[in-house]
């Protein structure tokens, strides 16, 4: 895992906040702001997913991997 991964996203919010208000326009009057509050939660939900897979992939080991056989 990189040293710097959580500095990295909370760098990139910013980046996601305006993709995402750039791809759901249609969406509502959602301003810059509501965009960065949403863009931080769909990263926290992901960490919390990706926290889930690790404890599961260290509770039942070799069942999580990806066969590309």
């Amino acid at each position: 895992m990189n040293a710097y991964f959580a500095a990295a996203t909370l760098l990139l919010l910013p980046f996601e906040a305006v993709a995402f208000r750039l791809a759901f326009h249609r969406v509502g009057s959602l301003n810059y702001p509501e965009w960065l509050v949403i863009a931080a939660f769909l990263t926290v939900q992901t960490f919390v997913f990706w926290s889930i897979a690790l404890l599961l992939q260290r509770w039942v080991p070799g069942r999580f991997t990806a066969s590309f056989r």
